[in-house]
């Protein structure tokens, strides 16, 4: 249901999309003549990253938070886990697109494609369990002004996947002393996670319980 809804509504896709159009002039430089091989590969990952993040904030938000019909989801012979999951799936599985980068990177250069990969899945993973923390429930419409009243969940996404872009872009170099580093830094983003959960807002009801 919500990947025929995401398909059926251009118009919002156009707006989860757009943050993408910021990163690829950084991408493409990045990968301009004269540009090291370690710093390329290093942008490269790092990007993909909280691009990866950036995304699945948005579809987590529209398929988690955006829905116009709850009283449906209750009545519906569900179990809300299932449902929950359902709805976590379909924000996760449009990002598979990236896997077309990451295959470009991969055949370039192996290694760092892993770190980047790795970053990709840690990202996405993150922003779609923040946006589930801090669920609010409001119609798709208001899709804009989502961030209205939700700082947190919004400033606390956008950090993790900076956090995880930098343990990628470190990683990328794949030398023993830069993945003890990448290890060091990955803290950083895991112990926010950690108290984004802790914090999470217990009033929200979830739509579908």
């Amino acid at each position: 249901k919500e990947l025929r809804l995401l398909a059926r509504d251009p118009w919002l896709l156009s707006r989860v999309l757009l943050p993408v159009l910021f990163f690829i002039p950084a991408v493409l430089l990045s990968f301009g003549h004269g540009a090291p091989a370690g710093i390329s590969t290093a942008i490269g990952a790092a990007m993909l990253t909280v691009i990866a993040g950036q995304l699945a904030t948005n579809l987590a938000w529209i398929t988690i938070c955006g829905e116009d019909a709850p009283d449906l989801l209750r009545g519906a012979p569900v179990l809300p886990s299932l449902a929950r999951r359902a709805k976590m799936f379909a924000a996760v599985v449009p990002l598979a697109l990236l896997a077309v980068p990451i295959g470009v990177l991969a055949w370039l250069h192996p290694a760092e494609a892993v770190a980047a990969a790795l970053g990709v899945a840690a990202s996405a993973s993150s922003s779609a369990c923040i946006q589930l923390w801090y669920e609010k429930p409001m119609p798709r419409s208001a899709f804009r002004r989502r961030a209205q009243g939700a700082w947190l969940p919004t400033l606390g996404a956008i950090v993790v996947s900076l956090g995880w872009g930098a343990v990628a872009a470190i990683a990328s170099q794949a030398t023993p002393v830069t993945l003890v580093i990448a290890l060091a830094v990955a803290l950083v983003p895991g112990m926010l996670l950690v108290l984004l959960w802790l914090g999470r807002s217990r009033e929200a009801r979830p739509l579908y319980s």
